[in-house]
């Protein structure tokens, strides 16, 4: 039995993961109700960096992807799944 295949094959398991993280991210973060800047200070980013994050456009390490989940108060694998939690 092979691996899945991505819906569309020119996305590759990266780029899924960095949007899925971001869009997770951003609904977990509005959930909290506070702003892109207000997280940014809080885990002491800056606001553009964070931005990029929530735009999917970041590498990020596991430790970084750590300290957000833990500033929005979520398991890292919430972020890291595949549904974007209910507002």
């Amino acid at each position: 039995m092979g691996m899945p295949t991505s819906p569309d094959p020119q996305i590759d398991a990266e780029e899924i993961l960095k949007q899925i993280l971001a869009s997770n991210l951003r609904a977990y973060r509005k959930r909290r109700g506070i702003s892109q800047m207000e997280l940014a200070n809080e885990l002491e980013l800056s606001p553009a960096y964070y931005g990029s994050i929530e735009r999917g456009q970041q590498n990020l390490q596991f430790s970084t992807v750590g300290r957000i989940a833990d500033a929005i108060g979520v398991h890292p694998l919430e972020l890291l799944s595949g549904t974007t939690p209910e507002d």
